[in-house]
């Protein structure tokens, strides 16, 4: 089995191409999933969180406010840096265990989804292969701008926290560009003729092997959404 880390940058389209890879029939390990999964309340990151930030960043129900902890963190990087570290340790863990369970169920590859691959740099003496997904800046800022209701110089804030796309772009071995229409992306990713899966049997993103297993968190993830409150 050998690894593939996928990164991007806000408002990218990186979780359009996951999806795409997961209809495909890759195992994706999608950290985002991850992310919220170890900030629940009764985990050790969430007791931190609250710690750190106060009950500010709490909803009614205990929960993270996502929305609240981004605000408060994106203009100030002490505190981006200081809830990197109380995360990503947890978040590398869990990464480690859903790994492995692809890996016991025969996957021959698993597509990692590593938000800041390039900037901590820890995980990629890992990955065989390295995947950007690409969009030009003022593509970037628009689809931000209208994803997030966001005014210019809030989106322009949040893109300048991260490590520019044209820099992840020159260190991945592969990219993506989603600067067009999806259309035109999506033939990318086209295992017959998209440069992306080119070269790559489908038959190796399938698994291997065929047994009962336990449900992936993203998996579980999905199934709260359509099974409701």
């Amino acid at each position: 089995m050998f690894l593939v880390g996928l990164t991007g940058g806000i408002a990218s389209g990186k979780s359009s191409v996951l999806q795409v890879l997961q209809q495909l029939g890759c195992a994706v390990i999608d950290v985002d999933v991850i992310a919220r999964h170890v900030v629940q309340p009764g985990y050790p990151a969430h007791r931190r969180i609250v710690e750190a930030f106060g009950t500010e960043v709490l909803l009614e129900n205990g929960d993270i406010d996502r929305k609240a902890l981004g605000d408060l963190i994106f203009n100030q990087p002490d505190r981006r840096h200081l809830l990197n570290a109380i995360t990503h340790p947890e978040i590398c863990r869990e990464m480690t265990k859903e790994t492995f369970k692809y890996f016991l169920r025969g996957y021959r590859y698993v597509i990692l989804d590593v938000p800041l691959l390039f900037e901590t740099k820890k995980l990629l003496k890992y990955m065989k292969h390295t995947v950007v997904v690409y969009c030009d800046r003022d593509t970037q800022l628009a689809r931000l701008m209208q994803r997030n209701n966001l005014k210019q110089e809030d989106a322009e804030a949040r893109i300048k926290a991260q490590l520019p796309l044209e820099d992840k772009a020159r260190m991945a071995r592969h990219v993506l560009d989603n600067s067009g229409e999806w259309s035109v992306t999506k033939r990318q990713l086209d295992p017959q003729g998209g440069k992306f899966l080119r070269g790559w049997d489908p038959e190796r993103m399938r698994p291997v092997l065929s047994h009962p297993r336990s449900p992936s968190l993203q998996e579980q993830a999905q199934n709260r959404v359509h099974e409701g409150p």
